[in-house]
């Protein structure tokens, strides 16, 4: 978000007593009832279990008079009465805030899990509601290793509006406690805080923000940590992270704190943030009306806040977004934006990389990255959901040109296809007052508890054109062609010229050079079998990719993609693989009891025609052959496999030490490589594998140069890297895994200091 949203959702109301205002004491003229709206929190074992919660609406939209009497304190100019508030403790103590008529004055209503909110009603535009879990205290959510998930239908919601869902660092109470002033305190809907620090909310810390107050802004602002799960019209659609320097709800008084005008990357809060907005990121077929993600309908958006380990007390290091419509799980778009890699959920290298493509301050470092984010998600948060319109920036940096005057070629400007002059509040008022936003189904819990996930493969749809070129010093091999991919609905070409050549070396007196074939291998798997049940049959396509081949230390190797399709007219719910040869490494898929291998975890079933993706990395020169069957079903009858293999990849990769004491092999392999500022950048994902006979309870090594990002490993206190926190040890003939972004067009030489045997040794 980067305009303020509350300055537009100011209750444009005229009438003798009832104006747009703020109020900490409480009037006894409306009585305030509570709209009921059910949520559910969930848990793997347990399900889904329905929570009485309610929503209130924020005290900056309600009627504010003289504690006793009718006079009000804010005014139909848009001004604060001087002699009820010639300062803000005494305006807090001799003015009073009043119950709200939810339907008929704001065109807010409720029935069961839905909420529904009214763009226009009456003089009334716009409204900004919270989640009580109690009629005094707001629901605190701590999503941290957890997911959020909810329906949202923006069907009704043109260009310039925005229908939001999204998470601040407000107070429990609204305040009531920290400020004795504070009378009304979350029942009346106080203490508003986010990114923006928006210097409209009239009452800050419990006094009025009267100091400086003109054109509906006060000399005060209220920050505080904001996690943008939703904004959308029917046009475009942006999830965004914001942090700040301090925790809780703060209140700046100066426009370096506040990080106004100029002071923007200077001020206490990421006002920018980190987006993940698909058309901006080259993807304008993603969602809108008839897209992959059909904005004319209902859609379950899910949003998941992984950790470094998979556990509560792991740092917070990828927010990915799942969508379900029409009973299709849909993968998020991936980026489409030349020189940056085809992320699809944030992360801290995301972030990086968008902002570098396109040309924009990064402060999310500064302000502890992700990880600070997810330290907010801790202490928890205050869900936040509001319809509004933007007369600072006509939503041009949700759904069009930002800034209005660029040029739509340039990365980064175009957020959305509509249109610059549609989006002002005077045009949208007068065009669109019946537009309405609906959130429903609200659910949070364990990541994985809140949907069924109906199938496995990305919904993306888009064109890259371009060449990209990774090279690493050794002999080069380039191949260009198009690509369909077969996962469900995916689909999308890709043309241009890959460059990649793979040489490594090895301390001692083995070199290991790579020789081998790149190509596809497509099986039918289409067995009979009887169970317990009768008859049982089941039909999977399998397509093996070799993405490539080598020798270390005389031991062909080779690793090879797979797809599984679901070829039948019904789902698949039991499935079994076994391999013609033990794989060195798997990835993606569950080992059972019996050695067999069936649906990594977090897969039930595969609708028909989906499918999902694995690997695996073998001693051969060539891809091993699979049965499958139909699991408990019965036994296998086979799976017959042809194909043909084509290209050639040459290079070599790092292999073992010549030192025969040491028992460590390390394997770099190109992910992806890329331009950046004229720069190349590289993606490695290296293999550490014990050969020796006992367990390596200690490993430290260091890259020869500094990294742009790494995972799943631990960086020490001396520069130096060592096992993730979740691997205290590696047993013998165990292997860890983990990953690099360097600014290098070679794997960078990683030396080891432990186990002494291996001491200086470089791989």
């Amino acid at each position: 978000m980067t305009s303020s949203r509350t300055q537009d959702l100011l209750v444009l109301l005229f009438g003798t007593l009832i104006i747009g205002a703020v109020s900490q004491q409480v009037g006894t003229a409306t009585p305030e009832n509570h709209p009921s709206l059910t949520t559910q929190t969930c848990t793997k074992s347990g399900g889904c279990t329905n929570q009485a919660t309610s929503i209130v609406l924020d005290a900056n939209w309600r009627w504010l008079h003289n504690v006793g009497g009718y006079t009000n304190c804010y005014t139909d100019s848009n001004t604060w009465d001087p002699t009820l508030c010639p300062d803000g403790l005494t305006c807090a103590n001799g003015c009073a805030l009043e119950g709200a008529q939810y339907q008929a004055t704001y065109g807010i209503t409720t029935s069961n899990s839905e909420l529904n909110l009214g763009f226009k009603t009456g003089s009334n535009v716009g409204s900004r509601v919270y989640l009580l879990e109690s009629p005094t205290q707001y629901k605190i959510f701590k999503l941290k290793n957890r997911e959020f998930t909810f329906d949202v239908d923006v069907s009704n919601l043109p260009c310039g509006l925005n229908g939001a869902l999204y998470f601040v660092e407000m107070q429990a109470d609204g305040g009531k406690a920290a400020y004795p002033s504070n009378k009304a305190g979350a029942q009346y809907g106080t203490g508003y805080c986010d990114a923006q620090c928006p210097h409209d909310i009239k009452f800050i810390s419990g006094q009025a923000n009267v100091n400086g107050w003109s054109n509906g802004l006060g000399q005060w602002g209220s920050c505080c940590v904001e996690m943008d799960i939703w904004e959308a019209n029917k046009m475009s659609t942006a999830y965004t992270t914001h942090t700040c320097t301090m925790t809780g709800q703060y209140k700046c008084t100066n426009a370096n704190d506040c990080g106004d005008g100029g002071n923007r990357y200077t001020g206490v809060c990421d006002k920018d943030g980190c987006d993940f907005n698909s058309y901006r990121l080259g993807n304008s077929s993603f969602f809108g009306p008839g897209k992959i993600i059909d904005s004319g309908s209902k859609v379950t958006v899910i949003t998941q806040f992984h950790t470094t380990d998979g556990t509560d007390t792991g740092d917070l290091s990828e927010i990915r977004r799942i969508y379900i419509q029409n009973g299709k799980t849909i993968q998020n778009s991936k980026v489409n934006v030349p020189g940056v890699p085809q992320y699809d959920s944030i992360t801290d290298s995301f972030c990086a990389a968008e902002k570098t493509a396109f040309a924009n301050a990064n402060v999310l470092p500064s302000m502890g990255g992700l990880k600070a984010m997810g330290a907010a998600l801790d202490r928890g948060l205050t869900l936040v959901m509001s319809l509004w319109d933007d007369s600072a920036a006509d939503m041009l940096w949700l759904d069009s040109l930002d800034p209005k005057d660029g040029n739509p070629s340039t990365p980064g400007v175009a957020r959305g296809s509509c249109s610059t002059t549609t989006g002002s509040t005077s045009y949208v008022r007068a065009n669109f007052p019946n537009s309405n936003v609906k959130f429903s189904n609200i659910k949070s819990g364990e990541i994985g508890s809140t949907f069924t996930d109906t199938t496995t493969s990305g919904s993306q749809t888009g064109t890259q054109t371009g060449s990209q070129t990774g090279s690493q010093t050794g002999s080069q091999g380039t191949t260009t062609g198009s690509h369909a991919t077969t996962s469900g609905s995916q689909t999308g070409t890709q043309t241009g010229s890959q460059t990649g050549a793979q040489t490594g070396s090895q301390t001692g007196s083995q070199t290991g050079s790579q020789t081998g074939s790149q190509g596809t291998t497509t099986g039918s798997s289409k067995p009979s079998t009887t169970g317990s049940g009768g008859p049982v049959s089941c039909s999977v396509k399998i397509d093996q990719t070799v993405a490539s081949a080598w020798n270390s230390g005389g031991v062909d190797q080779v690793q090879v993609n797979v797809i599984i399709t679901n070829t039948m007219t019904t789902p698949l719910s039991s499935f079994e693989l076994a391999f013609s040869a033990t794989p060195v490494s798997i990835w993606s898929l569950t080992q059972k009891a019996d050695g067999k291998y069936t649906f990594p975890a977090w897969i039930s079933t595969l609708s028909p025609g989906e499918s999902f993706n694995w690997g695996y990395i073998a001693n051969s020169k060539t891809a091993l052959t699979l049965t499958s069957n139909c699991g408990s079903d019965g036994p296998s009858t086979g799976a017959s496999q042809t194909g043909t293999q084509t290209g050639s990849q040459t290079g070599s990769a790092t292999g073992s030490s010549g030192d025969a004491s040491c028992p460590l092999k390390i394997t770099q392999t190109l992910v992806n490589s890329w331009q950046s500022e004229g720069v190349t950048q590289s993606q490695y994902d290296v293999v550490i594998k014990n050969q020796g006979t006992q367990s390596l309870g200690s490993l430290q090594f260091k890259f020869a140069q500094g990294l742009d990002d790494f995972w799943s490993l631990t960086l020490n206190a001396d520069g130096s890297y060592g096992f993730p926190s979740w691997l205290p040890s590696l047993s013998s003939n165990g292997e860890m895994e983990f990953g690099y972004i360097a600014h290098s067009s070679e794997p960078v030489s990683i030396e080891v200091t432990s186990p002494s045997s291996c001491s200086n040794q470089s791989f």
